[in-house]
């Protein structure tokens, strides 16, 4: 029977894998992200992803070419946010 510090030691490893796979996708959007800031300007970028987010910005506001690169802020976003912060589930007054 394994020791409880043994669990311990274990389910730390495991949360510290979970970690990682989050942050190898963020490392790469953030360079995608970076490239397309120089391409389209940050604030049109921002303003993209912003509408996507919080305007369903899909109903015919945003082009494809500012639609793609939104969504990849987006992603990138709930990726910081899930591994600074946590998942969005079960959190009361936000919005899921």
């Amino acid at each position: 029977m394994p020791s409880r510090t043994s669990s311990a030691t274990i389910s730390d490893c495991i949360a510290r894998i979970e970690r990682r796979k989050l942050k190898e996708p963020k490392t790469v959007t953030s360079h995608a992200i970076a490239e397309t800031e120089q391409e389209l300007g940050a604030a049109r970028l921002v303003e993209s992803a912003h509408k996507l987010l919080y305007e369903g910005g899909l109903s015919g506001e945003l082009s494809e070419d500012e639609a793609q690169p939104a969504s990849v802020v987006v992603r990138d976003m709930e990726t910081g946010r899930e591994l600074h912060i946590g998942p969005r589930e079960g959190r009361q007054g936000e919005p899921s």
